[in-house]
């Protein structure tokens, strides 16, 4: 893709008068083993709509002073009685839903989901699936569902033909409105110091792998041995379990001077925006990184999060590690540390990752649904 300059990206950003007439239902999943990405980006996704024209039906719970109107679905209610409850809300003329559901709970209730989509379809709504990349995605398990539009925005997706719209690659990939507006300032303002000494660590809402700590001693380990002057914020999400956080938190106050914890931040772009280098895993953050120019370095969670974050990763816009049940944290130090002393490796990747995708992801998509008849 290429690289857009900030003033096209502030011209492409939706504007709430377009989609007054617009009503947008979103059906995700929030519970700690499978983070927080369905329902952040959703979030992000409604962060263009006046509020009002919002509703998320939850199946877990919402996380503290959530700013939309919401219901919660428990785990015991089915597909059929969700969609009910969804149909009996949407009484607007253009109504959208939606779906951002975890894959691996999906795929033992496809017929379930089947059911939902049709009693939505039939109810008047139209459908975006956000789904994950083949093979381990709902729409390669079902290959035939009523939906309007199939969206895929990351490195490596392909287009599937169907009675739907594929949105496919990072050119769609969502990104909330104050994301796009700081990074337009991200943007105009990069400077790739000769070492990155300001590092942000991020291991996703819940870390269900505890990735963090391993990280943080590697750090502090360069740091003692090489005498970097590392000043490390580390982001404590809001499904880290409690001994997660304690230990971190331990850990941290033993270290003076180097590590700096973030509880549970809303949001994580003013943290991209300030720092020389980002640590994190292989979720939706990298885009985010990406999209401001800032070089980072990704830990999948296990070799399956390795192989879907391979598309990405061979765009060098990253530097990558294997799955971290396979991480062998001596390479991780040498690695880490010359990406931290390495200017040019690090201006490498801030030039990579700016070409990856412009913010414009929701422009299309709003556009796209605007055309549906």
């Amino acid at each position: 893709m290429e690289i857009v300059s900030p003033r096209q990206m502030s011209t492409g950003v939706p504007r709430m008068v377009d989609l007054a007439n617009m009503r947008f239902f979103f059906r995700v999943d929030y519970f700690p083993e499978i983070g927080g990405g369905h329902l952040k980006r959703c979030m992000d996704l409604a962060s263009h709509l006046d509020p009002k024209n919002c509703k998320f039906f939850i199946r877990g719970n919402a996380p503290k002073d959530f700013p939309y109107l919401y219901q919660i679905f428990s785990n015991e209610s089915t597909w059929a009685e969700q969609a009910k409850r969804i149909v009996a809300e949407s009484s607007a003329n253009r109504a959208f839903l939606v779906v951002d559901v975890s894959h691996f709970e999906t795929y033992r209730q496809i017929d379930g989901l089947n059911d939902f989509l049709s009693l939505t379809a039939s109810g008047g709504l139209k459908t975006v699936l956000i789904d994950g990349l083949e093979p381990d995605c709902i729409y390669a398990k079902a290959k035939s569902l009523p939906i309007a539009v199939l969206l895929t925005s990351y490195c490596g997706a392909k287009k599937v033909d169907g009675a739907f719209v594929h949105l496919a690659g990072p050119e769609f990939f969502i990104f909330s409105k104050d994301h796009v507006a700081l990074a337009i300032s991200a943007r105009e303002n990069i400077n790739v110091p000769q070492q990155a000494h300001q590092l942000l660590v991020t291991m996703g809402q819940s870390d269900p792998v505890e990735m963090t700590l391993p990280i943080l001693k590697s750090l502090k380990s360069m740091n003692d041995k090489y005498h970097l002057d590392l000043k490390v914020k580390v982001v404590v999400g809001p499904l880290f379990s409690p001994h997660l956080k304690n230990t971190i938190t331990e850990f941290s106050q033993d270290v003076e001077g180097i590590f700096e914890l973030v509880l549970s931040p809303p949001d994580l772009m003013e943290f991209f925006t300030n720092t020389d280098l980002v640590l994190t895993t292989a979720g939706l953050t990298k885009y985010q990184v990406a999209l401001c120019g800032k070089p980072l370095a990704v830990f999948p969670h296990n070799s399956q999060a390795e192989r879907t974050h391979r598309p990405f990763a061979e765009t060098q816009a990253c530097v990558s590690f294997p799955g971290f049940d396979q991480v062998d944290f001596l390479e991780v130090e040498k690695t880490l540390l010359e990406l931290i002393r390495s200017k040019q490796q690090r201006s490498k990747i801030s030039k990579t990752a700016l070409g990856l995708s412009d913010g414009l992801g929701v422009s299309r998509l709003f556009k796209i649904l605007g055309d549906l008849k």
